[in-house]
């Protein structure tokens, strides 16, 4: 390749063999020498002047051949160093006005320059230095220091003079993550790096693949394990609040509150013995226990749990309880609890039990008692298995499929009827009699089929088939179809027949009877007639004159309208008074007709028509008829 300039000269004289392709090699011709040395002349001029761009590389000075050569630049144009240039002691260097210096080090930044070196030729423009103050460009011409922004060589600190006093880096004022970037805090191994970032108009921590959302910040409220709050707070998962220290009577303990005007807090605290206690505060008032869950798992509402024991939970409201015990009982009571060995008073004054058992219900009651004493219940009702219930009984009646209710337990036993606070009626018992009574003066109603078939009036009066009754009589029965029989007396004894009616006297004595004649299908209607109730004073006279006074007449009942013969009851009353009852014309209390009433078969007739056929008879055969 040909040398064309200084530069492109090799150090080892062997290998310079051209100059720009003129051959100077051992051997060449005469005439190539000169020609070479004009061609060297040449170049020697452009290195001067530069026109080639050559550069000199090595020391200027001492080293060259004559001291202080190249000392003296004063052509225009720019001194390019490649690499280091480095200046000896005491060298002195003009900056004339057409000179750009680049790259040069060891220069006194004072040199061409009068005060501070501006930062226009690469100074800061300063005098003095804040201690540990960072330099910056405070604008696009100027450097500044100050406290704001301070760097101690191991923390880095903005708006504090003292990061130290706060870790590795301390802000003092607000400080900002655009664009939705993450803040990334790494653990001590350099591992995880858990982030936050800002999710729009909310603030978020995510885990340190950033594939999960932790919890979330909104307008609405925090959530932890959702990124949709709809309350203040909202855990999605379990969420644990351990010890630590609370406002609640200076006490150590968990403690979560809420105030709205007045505070609510739950607390669990050392001294509470593992409970955990709700409490109210109302604005300026004190706080007060509401609700406690003792360490054994008892609630107390109102009130601290009474120590409850032997395997019984419960709830206690102030001095009532609801527990349960094992797989099938519970208990409802009134001022008692079980301590593990027997139930007790919670306060001095009475106690009561509702008690569930194996499908078993029983009410208890005891007397007044002294707090912390024993409790003596007596099981008043219980209700068993089968639905039986009995009242002051432990075990009721039971008939197989029948339902039962018993009463018992004492000498006496009643069920009162009562409408509203007032007692129509009771059922009672003792050892030798059964009551049905009414408190006053009301009727004892039958009604099958939710319709009256029968009744006893406030009098005793038996009524069936009627709810009205005359005032003389003391039972009706009214049968509302011809088709149906008003009474029916039905002896099952076809043997030996029976009575199917007696009629007595106030004595209780026999006076008469409806009799079936033995087995057959013959019955008779009997009036007492015993001799040993009788005076005989004479034979039958007159009959005559009585049978000749009656009159027999035809007529038509006034309802109904049917055909009929017989006697009006008065007439026969004046003839046979034994045979009719009642009194003509009569009316009762309200000014209905009481009609009278006769037997036309009475014995006192017969013994008048006997008497009569007998004298006839005599007569007809005195005759010879």
């Amino acid at each position: 390749m040909p040398r064309t300039k200084i530069s492109e000269f090799s150090a080892t004289a062997a290998s310079n063999t051209d100059i720009d392709s003129i051959n100077i090699a051992e051997g060449c011709a005469p005439s190539g020498i000169n020609d070479a040395i004009r061609e060297l002349m040449s170049q020697l001029k452009d290195f001067q002047t530069g026109a080639v761009g050559d550069s000199f590389n090595g020391p200027i000075g001492s080293t060259t051949a004559s001291t202080g050569a190249f000392t003296n630049i004063t052509a225009s144009g720019t001194l390019g160093v490649t690499g280091v240039a480095t200046l000896g002691a005491g060298a002195i260097l003009n900056t004339p006005a057409s000179v750009t210096l680049t790259n040069a080090t060891g220069l006194p930044l004072t040199t061409g320059t009068t005060g501070t070196l501006a930062t226009t030729n690469g100074g800061t423009g300063l005098t003095s230095f804040t201690a540990n103050g960072v330099v910056y460009a405070s604008s696009s011409s100027a450097l500044t220091t100050g406290s704001a922004l301070v760097f101690d060589g191991t923390n880095f600190g903005v708006g504090t003079s003292n990061p130290a006093a706060y870790g590795k880096l301390a802000v003092n004022g607000s400080a900002n993550v655009l664009n939705g970037n993450f803040l990334y805090m790494w653990d001590s191994g350099n591992t995880n790096a858990p982030g936050m970032y800002a999710p729009g108009d909310a603030f978020a921590w995510k885990n340190s693949a950033g594939s999960t959302e932790w919890m979330r910040i909104n307008s609405t409220g925090l959530g932890i394990g959702t990124s949709s709050p709809s309350e203040k707070l909202q855990v999605n998962g379990a969420l644990r609040i351990t010890a630590g220290v609370n406002n609640v009577n200076g006490n150590n303990g968990a403690f979560l509150a809420y105030e709205s005007g007045g505070l609510t807090n739950i607390h669990s605290y050392n001294s509470s013995g593992g409970s955990i206690v709700f409490n109210t505060n109302p604005s300026g008032g004190n706080t007060t226990e509401r609700m406690r869950l003792d360490s054994s798992g008892n609630l107390g509402l109102g009130v601290t749990p009474s120590a409850w024991g032997g395997g019984q939970k419960a709830i206690q409201v102030l001095n009532a309880s609801f527990s349960g015990y094992s797989t099938n009982s519970a208990y409802v009571m009134a001022n008692a609890y079980y301590d593990g060995t027997s139930n007790k008073y919670i306060s001095s004054s009475y106690a009561s039990m509702y008690r569930q058992d194996t499908s078993i219900h029983s009410w208890h009651t005891a007397p007044s008692g002294t707090a912390g004493n024993a409790i003596t219940f007596t099981q008043a009702m219980t209700l068993d298995a089968s639905g039986n219930l009995g009242l002051g009984l432990t075990s009721p009646s039971s008939y197989g499929s029948t339902t039962t209710l018993s009463i018992g337990g004492k000498t006496y036993a009643e069920l009162d009827f009562k409408s509203g606070t007032t007692l129509i009626g009771y059922a009672a018992c003792s050892a030798s009699a059964l009551e049905y009574t009414t408190a006053g003066a009301y009727p004892i109603l039958f009604k099958p089929n939710n319709s009256e078939a029968g009744r006893f009036d406030s009098s005793g009066k038996l009524l069936v088939g009627t709810s009205s009754i005359g005032t003389s009589d003391r039972v009706c029965f009214a049968s509302p179809q011809a088709s149906l029989n008003t009474l029916s007396l039905v002896s099952t004894d076809d043997a030996s027949g029976g009575n199917f009616a007696i009629f007595r006297n106030s004595a209780y004595t026999l006076i008469g009877s409806v009799t079936r004649v033995g087995g057959t299908n013959a019955v008779t209607y009997n009036t007492t007639s015993d001799y040993r109730l009788k005076t005989v004073v004479g034979s039958v006279t007159g009959q005559g004159a009585r049978i000749d006074a009656l009159k027999p007449i035809d007529y038509l009942w006034i309802e109904g309208g049917q055909q009929a013969r017989g006697f009006l009851a008065h007439e026969f009353q004046t003839v046979y008074p034994s045979s009719v009852n009642g009194v003509k014309d009569a009316v009762d209390e309200k000014g209905n007709p009481v009609y009278q009433g006769m037997q036309a078969s009475t014995a006192e007739v017969i013994a008048d028509l006997v008497a009569e056929i007998q004298s006839l008879r005599k007569r007809l055969a005195d005759a010879g008829i």
